[in-house]
This record gives structure tokens, sequence and C-alpha cells, in this order.
């Protein structure tokens, strides 16, 4: 079901008039107009704002507000998405720093959830489980050494441009490489490209990128875990505890690199950027899997190491949200997380001893 059928479908109708216009903004994406696509954005939020500001003096129940609140967070991010697709832009940063500033999003992420025994814990990959660093450095380099060969410009500008540094072979913690998936990547690259040679169209600078890219591939040296894999998730398999991926790498990598480090046998579900569902913030990938394992979100613990996997658990309601220090992101970055560990074993220990 697309989102625009189950935006409509979920509004409460006695409330229409006060959620985001997603078919306008929708139309005004498609008229290539990305100044008044931000300004109808921020006047919209406003409306939002308002509105709840309102109701939640009167509103008893809170679940009216929670589905009115992830309604708009959801839309937003979509239309973004949408937005960044069609005009080849990559504004992830620009929404988190949009709708941590809203009224109605600080109310949300800071309610009590409710908390029930866990049964299932959800793990993001890269910078969580693994070193992504090893994996991403030589693909990225790949990626630009070919394009800035053919089209003739100085590769540390496009490095600059994806936050890459290539004598440290590090990530800063804002690249779109390290935390976006393909098409955020592709998007990035493509946008470079188009400040490049403005007088390209946007669908030529898609198809150059397209025809140039390169599958991500990796040596089974380059995948380096943060910690015992195989110990921690023995560790909450004997507490009856069930596994989870939820990535925004697509599925054919993630299984290759869950086999190199001899986990694959652990996880009882994983869900990928590339899987015809929205990938984190939304909490649809999370609401998938506690689905597809029978387990309410009040039971499920989320741990990630980016803004993205914080939210993510929020949004959905997990019992609790770890933010990890392994994938580069400060506290300050995860801040809005239950409780911040220093790596994945620390945080497993918390959940196994208590």
């Amino acid at each position: 079901m697309k989102y625009c059928q189950y935006f409509s479908k979920k509004i409460n109708p006695e409330w229409k008039f006060f959620y985001i216009n997603y078919e306008l903004l929708k139309q005004i994406i498609k008229n290539e107009n990305s100044t008044h696509f931000w300004n109808i954005i921020n006047l919209e939020l406003e409306k939002v704002n308002s509105f709840f500001n309102i109701i939640i003096k009167y509103e008893k129940e809170n679940k009216n507000i929670d589905d009115f609140i992830i309604l708009n967070y959801m839309a937003l991010f979509k239309l973004i998405k949408k937005h960044d697709k069609y005009l080849c832009k990559n504004n992830k940063i620009k929404f988190f720093n949009t709708i941590s500033k809203q009224d109605f999003y600080s109310y949300y992420i800071t309610r009590k959830r409710e908390q029930k025994d866990t049964k299932l814990v959800i793990f993001d990959k890269d910078g969580t489980l693994v070193n992504n660093e090893k994996i991403f450095a030589p693909w990225t380099e790949k990626i630009v050494n070919n394009i800035s060969n053919i089209c003739k410009f100085n590769s540390d500008k496009l490095y600059k441009h994806l936050g890459y540094n290539p004598l440290k072979k590090t990530f800063n913690g804002d690249s779109i490489v390290a935390r976006g998936t393909n098409d955020e990547i592709r998007n990035a690259i493509t946008s470079f490209i188009k400040i490049q040679y403005p007088n390209i169209s946007n669908q030529n600078s898609k198809d150059f990128v397209d025809k140039h890219w390169s599958e991500l591939t990796f040596e089974p040296n380059n995948v380096i875990p943060f910690g015992n894999l195989p110990e921690i998730f023995t560790k909450l398999k004997n507490n009856n505890i069930k596994i989870a991926i939820c990535t925004s790498d697509d599925r054919k990598p993630t299984i290759k690199m869950l086999e190199i480090l001899n986990v694959i046998n652990f996880i009882d579900f994983i869900a990928c950027g590339d899987d015809d569902i929205s990938s984190k913030p939304s909490p649809e990938p999370i609401w998938n899997i506690c689905k597809n394992m029978n387990v309410l979100p009040s039971q499920t613990v989320m741990i990630g190491d980016t803004t993205s996997d914080i939210q993510a658990g929020i949004n959905s309601r997990c019992k609790q949200v770890y933010g990890v220090l392994t994938g580069g992101y400060s506290t300050n970055h995860l801040q809005n997380a239950d409780k911040i560990f220093n790596n994945i074993t620390e945080a497993i220990d918390s959940i196994t001893i208590n």
C-alpha cells in the first residue's frame, strides 16, 4: 500500500485538516521547486504544532495523540525522501534537525513507553555490530576514483562531499556513505555531479551514476566485529531472547557479512534497506520485525549507533532504546536514547543481568 493511501486510511477524520498536506507537497516535488517545498513544509509544521498544543490540553487518550504525531512524522520523512530522490538531494540531516525542533515530536520522544519482559533485541549492523569504516572505505575509493577519472574533476572534492577522509580512511559522523542507504549515496554523488556540471539534467546525472556504480564487495578480513558476536548472541538465546537485524544496507551484502561473522544462524529476522518497506528512522521496519516475531514493541530493545536508529526505536515505541558509541557518533547525537553504552557487550550485559 502506498503511503498516501495508508495516510488517508489512518488519519483521524475529526482532525483531518490538521495533518501535513501530503498530496500538496507531493505535487510541489514534481514541479521541482525545492525552495517552495521547504517553505510549505515549515508552514505545514506550524499548523501541526498549533493544533497539537491545543489538543494536548484536552485529549485524554494518549493513543490518539501518538497516532497523530507518528503519522505526521512518517509523512514528513517520506516526503523528504521523495524530494531527495526526485531532485537528487540529501536532506536526512536537515530532516533530523527539523523534526527535533517540533513541539509535537519533543512531546513524543520524551513520553514514557510501556515496558514488559524483554523477548527481542534488534541490532543495527554497521557501526553497531561491525566496523563500517573497514568495509566502506575501499568501496568508496573505488567509486570516487572511477567517477573522478571519467568526469575529470578533483576526487578530494567528492570525498569531502561524501564525508570521507582518504588519508585517515575514516568517515565523519554525518557521512551519507556510513549512515545512508544505497539510494541516498547515489543521490549524494548525483547532486555533486550536478554542482560540477549544472547544465546536465537530473536524469542524465542519475543515469551516469547508475552506469558507473559499483556494488559493495568486501574481503572477509575487512569484516571486523565489535565484540565476540557468537558469545553475545548465545547469551541472549540462553535467556530466551530473540535476535533481529534492522539495517539500511542492502540484503545481499548483509547476508554475506553475517555469514562471514558466523552468526547467521543466531538471527531470527533481518530487515534491510532495499526491502519493500520504509527504512529507519521510520518505525515500519521495527513494527514489521515485531509482527513477524510475534513480539510487542514493549517487549523489544533496539540497539544502534545513529540518530536514525534511536528515533526508529522510539517511534515504534520499543521498550528500551540503547545507543552505542562504536559508530563514531557522540553522546550528543544519541542523547534521546534511554541509555548509552561504549559497545554492544555492555548493552547486552545490562539486558541479561537485569
